[in-house]
């Protein structure tokens, strides 16, 4: 008889723990936990953003926060693993604004502000060198002249 009152003791227990638990879940603030950010840039690459559009506004579009994979396919691999090793590398990478070409909508320069991070930064250069995409990084401090920009773009599509 004892062991009755036991399971039974249990069972109250479980469907307690399961009665507080479902209640936990169903709050709306854990089951869409997502808000609008009021700003989706940050101070410099809102400056950049607004120097972008500036100096090459009319030539090109000014795509923000682009991911890599977006921009480049992985090439067949013999191997699976090899495959989700090379999506691996670039899955979490983006590119800070990408020009795309007005009228053909092909890419046409990778920009990067350079926040100090060199694996992120060089990571991203090699990457754009093999598959012939132009690539600019820029400092906040260059991203705020308009000649250095300019020039560093007009410098890397040629």
């Amino acid at each position: 008889m004892s062991w009755l009152a036991v399971m039974l003791a249990a069972f109250a227990c479980f469907v307690l723990v399961f009665l507080i638990k479902q209640r936990q879940f169903s709050h709306p603030a854990v089951q869409f936990p997502y808000a609008l950010k009021n700003e989706p840039f940050d101070e410099h690459e809102r400056q950049l953003l607004d120097m972008l559009q500036q100096t090459v506004g009319e030539r090109f579009l000014v795509l923000a926060k682009v991911r890599v994979l977006d921009v480049l396919d992985i090439t067949a691999l013999p191997r699976r693993s090899a495959w989700y090793h090379a999506n691996n590398q670039v899955s979490g990478r983006r590119f800070d604004f990408l020009l795309i070409e007005r009228g053909r909508l092909r890419p046409a320069c990778a920009v990067t502000l350079d926040r100090g991070s060199d694996a992120r930064d060089d990571f991203l250069a090699e990457l754009c060198q093999r598959i012939g995409l132009p690539h600019v990084s820029l400092t906040p401090q260059q991203a705020q002249a308009y000649a250095v920009v300019r020039e560093s773009i007009e410098r890397a599509l040629t």
